[in-house]
């Protein structure tokens, strides 16, 4: 079943940080409004543009207003931002257009008709800009729009700064353009003096606008679950991957099942083969980076992606710049500077943000980032199996090494997130029947057959493959040629998100 009550804070933090906005922006409309009819730097800074290209002051109005209301419908269109979608168009901007017609601020002084054309030409730059930004991959992903959310935050905030700027400081404009000659005039500044009428409630209102509005434009509608594996665990993680996508197109309680359009086009040819593999011949050595999505349930539950990283699990030096910085937010410093650095990053645009980091940085930010971590064993390359076949052992422990590299980085990545909301880690260990098999005959069925999806059933792998930290999640799949269901715990690691 879907958490509900975690739902339901999701939603109600969203709808929390929407009535913030729109108390916040009321008040912002209210400075905008009056720093407008103040004819200061930048009306004349507009009028000059205007006036220079011939046409009228109402152009900068109605142009901007073009462009903004096209990144709005592609933000509302955005299929990764569902709710935030609904809240615009049913609370925000009725609430916004509501706000200015009680004003007269644009409504009533801008002949909105006479320059439709300067709308639509605004509402065509916006949706060219907002719709397709910078190309991060082979194809276009149609319902998402990352740089439309981006634009949104840094036109809110740059405004609410300016319009505060313009209302609370009185000087004289350096710049005075002349319609009637069409010269433009320069002066001193001169004395600058701040108006201290309502700075208290002017400053929190855009203090307020620009920290809650980057919480309401990064929030994604969607989660993530990162796929993880060492080099000896390539097929395994093909088929685990494989057989994922295979178990949710095939249930009807997952929806929207496919691959992500920006995928690399060798991992999604690999995740395809791995898909419809008949037999483990047929599966991929190893899978590139893809992915694909579904949702559970109806359109307000969040969707899932499903990705695969194409970089091996970090080493013991990589887990330990981890530790690091999850131990930073932990406490109010840390959280406060990665608060802010989010906003940052908003007003920066990808390529810029990924030329700062190294590409080891990226690989540990996707793995910070992610909801769920799914960390592939392969039990083949774990279990001895000439010592197991031959009989020389006293209990499957001694069978199984529980030493392996992948393993300790492994405890230490579950240890690390283990008390960090919103961040799971699991290992998923394939080849499981065969665990229980062996299990059942070191047993003697004493106990009864092995319920593959008992907690007692994975409690006993984790055991036996050494990790304490980490909840381990037992998966198998079945070719035709052999006998039993063909997945078994695909449910089970869908749902750990």
């Amino acid at each position: 079943m879907v958490d509900v009550s975690a739902r339901g804070r999701e939603v109600i933090t969203v709808l929390g940080a929407m009535l913030i906005i729109i108390v916040a922006f009321a008040q912002a409309t209210r400075m905008m409004g009056e720093a407008w009819q103040s004819r200061d730097l930048v009306f004349n800074v507009a009028y000059l543009v205007t006036g220079s290209i011939g046409v009228n002051i109402d152009v900068a109005v109605v142009f901007p207003a073009g462009v903004v209301g096209a990144w709005l419908v592609l933000f509302m269109l955005d299929g990764h931002k569902t709710v935030q979608g609904l809240v615009l168009l049913f609370v925000a901007v009725p609430a916004f257009l509501w706000t200015l017609s009680r004003r007269g601020e644009w409504i009533e002084t801008v002949d909105w008709l006479g320059y439709w054309w300067a709308f639509l030409a605004g509402a065509f730059i916006g949706l060219v800009s907002g719709g397709f930004g910078s190309k991060r991959a082979n194809r276009w992903d149609l319902r998402r729009f990352p740089t439309a959310s981006k634009a949104l935050y840094a036109v809110v905030s740059v405004t609410a700064l300016v319009a505060f700027a313009e209302f609370h400081l009185t000087y004289a404009s350096p710049i005075l353009w002349n319609l009637q000659t069409g010269q433009v005039t320069t002066q001193a500044v001169g004395p600058v003096s701040v108006r201290g009428e309502s700075l208290l409630v002017n400053t929190v209102s855009v203090v307020a606008l620009v920290v809650v509005f980057n919480v309401f434009t990064k929030y994604s509608d969607s989660t993530t679950m990162l796929v993880l594996g060492p080099d000896t665990a390539g097929t395994a993680k093909a088929n685990l991957v494989g057989g994922l996508y295979n178990h949710a197109q095939g249930h009807d309680a997952y929806r929207g099942v496919q691959p992500i359009a920006d995928a690399d086009p060798i991992g999604a040819q690999q995740l395809n083969d791995a898909t419809e593999a008949r037999s483990r011949a047929d599966l991929p050595e190893d899978i590139e980076s893809t992915a694909f999505k579904f949702r559970r349930g109806g359109p307000l539950n969040r969707r899932t992606v499903v990705r695969v990283d194409s970089q091996r699990p970090p080493g013991r030096t990589q887990v330990t710049r981890l530790e690091d910085r999850v131990g930073k937010r932990r406490t109010v410093v840390g959280r406060g500077i990665q608060y802010l650095s989010r906003g940052a990053r908003l007003l920066l645009p990808g390529w810029l943000r990924d030329g700062l980091r190294s590409n080891a940085d990226q690989f540990l930010t996707r793995i910070d980032r992610a909801n769920t971590l799914l960390l592939v064993v392969s039990f083949d390359d774990l279990v001895d199996r000439d010592r197991y076949e031959a009989g020389t052992y006293q209990s499957l422990s001694d069978v199984v090494d529980d030493t392996a590299e992948c393993l300790h980085v492994y405890d230490r990545l579950c240890a690390m997130y283990r008390d960090v909301p919103g961040h799971e880690v699991c290992v998923v260990v394939t080849g499981a029947v065969e665990i229980r098999e062996m299990l059942m005959a070191a047993e003697n069925g004493a106990d009864g057959p092995i319920v593959f999806h008992a907690d007692e059933f994975r409690e006993d792998v984790a055991d036996l493959i050494g990790v304490d930290h980490c909840t381990v999640l037992p998966f198998d799949r079945r070719f035709d040629e052999q006998e039993g269901e063909k997945i078994k715990g695909a449910d089970a690691v869908l749902r750990s998100v």
